[in-house]
Order: structure tokens, then sequence, then C-alpha cells
């Protein structure tokens, strides 16, 4: 049967670059905060089923706090022995509310490029996608 589900690598790259990740469309991304709900080149559905961007949450949760224990690990040794308390806390403030903001669209669209690949596309799922055709 021929491969229409991309493979990781292109599914991956294709959602760091906010594009859809069945055919590499541009545009998916309406703004910061919204995808769109299908893509306008092969009819690929986002949200795949019921609660589909729970992982994507899940996703941007674990990358947010990552970010943040980095920054304060780094403030805590940039500043050690005399610890800059305050501008470390507004760094870390400033990390907690911005980032899960800038990578919203990333997390969703690699939260499906990971649900495609645990549970690859199937008939109909991209109806405007020519069947064997991999982009």
């Amino acid at each position: 049967m021929p491969r229409t589900t991309p493979r990781f690598a292109t599914l991956f790259g294709r959602a760091l670059l906010r594009r859809c990740v069945v055919c590499g469309e541009r545009g998916v991304v309406r703004h910061l905060l919204q995808l769109s709900e299908s893509c306008p080149r092969c009819g690929f559905r986002f949200n795949r089923k019921e609660g589909h961007f729970i992982g994507a949450i899940g996703l941007s949760t674990v990358l947010t706090f990552g970010a943040l224990l980095m920054v304060l690990i780094g403030g805590i040794i940039l500043s050690y022995p005399d610890l800059a308390v305050v501008p470390i806390i507004a760094t870390g403030i400033g990390v907690a509310i911005a980032m899960p903001v800038l990578i919203h669209s990333h997390c969703r669209l690699i939260w499906t490029a990971i649900d495609l690949v645990m549970q690859p596309l199937e008939p109909g799922e991209a109806p405007l996608l020519t069947p064997g055709v991999e982009s």
C-alpha cells in the first residue's frame, strides 16, 4: 500500500516550521494562539478527535517548566554567591508568562505529528491529498 503518512522527521520538521504536518502547506497558523481548523491544501483536520490537544498542553507545560528551571538555575549560577533574587524571580515570571504563548502553535503541531506517528492517517482524513503521494 502506498505511503500517505510522512515519516516522523518530516512531520516534526513541518511542525517546527508551523506548516501542515501532512502536506507542508504554509498558513495553517492564523495568529500566535490560533491554529486553523483544517489545512486549506489537503483538508486534514488538526483536531483529530475530542480532547486531541490535551497532549499539546502537556508538552507546552513540560517545555515551559524546563525553560523556567534553566532560568532559575542559570540565575543562581550567574549571581552566586550574592543571589540576585528579584531579577531571577522577575525573569522567571516573564518566562512563565511568555513561553506558553510563544510555543502554543508549535506544541499543537508537534503533538499532531506525534499523534500521526502513533496513529497514521486513515483513508479520508486528508481528503484533498492524492493517495500515495507524500509531499
